[in-house]
């Protein structure tokens, strides 16, 4: 039991390296992307790579080198590297909000909603949602109700957060995800986790969950491939 312990326990520390180390990969991207064809070329010569080709191809070019380099020095190898998730849980919070939003208006989740995607069959497994009631301003505005087709009465005959947290927990759990099943959470943007899942909690007065630590940003992933 205890070599199991530290196995797991190393797996884990292993994990986190490597999450740190693309995390560094992915500022040195944004760091190439920042730059134009002269200093993209005086780059490769750096590093006596091929200084040829349009400005796509020489971004490829020295990011694949730096994230070689980077991986090697960290002992960490590409075959190691697992890309792809079995499972995507696919998330998209609704909030409150007014027409114009003061800077520190307290934005509360109102519904909850997400799809688990198998990646390998390119199928949905299964939904939740759940519409939560909102308790600092408790009345939508008509703003809120037209942009995202809650009504009040949805929100008036839903839980609180706290409840609907515990729900999407134990949703998250039947499906052994995080467990048994290996998966990562997906947004659109940084919004969801960063502002109404972290502001939620505040909000509660609830620890932040596990499963918002980590996620893949869609839009980030998408802008990225094609480059807009």
């Amino acid at each position: 039991m205890e070599d199991k312990e530290q196995e797991t326990s190393k797996q884990n520390g292993e994990s986190d390296k490597t999450d740190i180390v693309y995390r560094e990969i992915q500022c040195i991207f944004g760091w190439v992307d920042s730059l134009d064809k002269a200093s993209l070329m005086r780059n490769l010569k750096k590093h006596n790579q091929n200084p040829s080709g349009s400005v796509e191809c020489l971004k490829k070019r020295l990011k694949n080198y730096l994230k070689k380099n980077k991986l090697a020095s960290a002992n960490i190898s590409c075959s190691d590297i697992k890309t792809l998730f079995p499972y995507y849980v696919v998330l998209d919070f609704e909030a409150t909000c007014n027409e114009v939003n003061p800077a520190d208006f307290p934005h509360e989740i109102i519904e909850f909603p997400a799809v688990l995607v198998n990646t390998e069959k390119l199928a949905i497994v299964d939904h939740f949602q759940a519409f939560v009631k909102p308790v600092i301003n408790p009345q939508l505005s008509p703003f809120c109700k037209t942009l995202t087709g809650i009504s009040q009465e949805q929100v008036d005959a839903a839980s609180e957060f706290p409840e609907v947290l515990e729900q999407f927990e134990r949703w998250l759990a039947k499906h052994k995800l995080g467990t048994k099943n290996k998966y990562a959470m997906v947004t659109d943007g940084p919004w969801d986790m960063g502002r109404f899942l972290y502001g939620q909690c505040i909000l509660s007065n609830i620890p932040y969950p596990y499963f918002g630590k980590k996620w893949v940003n869609l839009r980030k992933c998408f802008s990225g491939f094609y480059k807009c």
